[in-house]
């Protein structure tokens, strides 16, 4: 998964907790939201700068470390819909 941050603490190899909301600006998703919080190692970083805030961001590329291949499968299935919904 790829996401885009402000914080500079996230380096390849840094371990985080991911945690998936319903939806963003009010939207909900047609499946509802993925329960609970998945582990995930930061692969990837690359800097830039936003040049409409002059701020620093921060590409980031994760991959999840799953405990079953039900939960990956759900993961992908989530980010999907999710992106599908978004267009």
């Amino acid at each position: 998964m790829y996401f885009t941050t402000t914080c500079p603490l996230l380096q390849p190899g840094t371990l985080l907790l991911a945690e998936f909301l319903p939806s963003e600006k009010g939207k909900k998703l047609p499946e509802g939201v993925l329960p609970g919080d998945f582990m995930a190692r930061v692969i990837r970083e690359e800097t830039g700068v936003c040049e409409s805030t002059i701020e620093r961001r921060y590409r980031l590329a994760v991959e999840f470390k799953f405990p079953h291949k039900a939960t990956k499968n759900d993961i992908v299935a989530y980010l999907n819909r999710y992106e599908s919904h978004q267009r």
